[in-house]
């Protein structure tokens, strides 16, 4: 059997079921979005890259974190630091992992454009 929809990443349909990810990143009262369709080698791939930047989050919650963007190392208090990050990831056969990050303002920038992330309107 072959995916019904193409991997986002490299754009081609797979053997196989594809997996899941959705990255949502809130500034202020702003949130951007988007849910990715992808296949299993690419979001293996895309965690890898992103392992420093996101933290999991355990059955005991969100890790403290020491006042520094998780991507870049800048101290909160040299900069804007104002992003928050959550990733949820749906691997077949396997329960959801998520993931935080708190990020300075130029690297919650860099991913919203890098992985093209939606603001979404309010709903009342």
């Amino acid at each position: 059997m072959v995916s019904v929809y193409p991997c986002e990443i490299h754009g081609s349909r797979i053997r196989g079921a594809l997996e899941g990810i959705r990255i949502t990143l809130l500034r202020g009262d702003d949130r951007y979005s988007r849910r990715l369709r992808v296949c299993p080698s690419d979001l293996t791939e895309l965690l890898r890259t992103h392992s420093e930047e996101w933290i999991r989050v355990d059955d005991d919650g969100l890790a403290t974190l020491d006042g520094l963007c998780t991507s870049c190392g800048t101290d909160e208090n040299a900069t804007r630091f104002s992003d928050q990050v959550f990733v949820y990831v749906w691997r077949r056969g396997q329960p959801q992992d998520e993931f935080y990050g708190a990020l300075c303002y130029s690297c919650g920038e860099r991913l919203r454009k890098d992985f093209a992330l939606v603001k979404e309107e309010h709903r009342l």
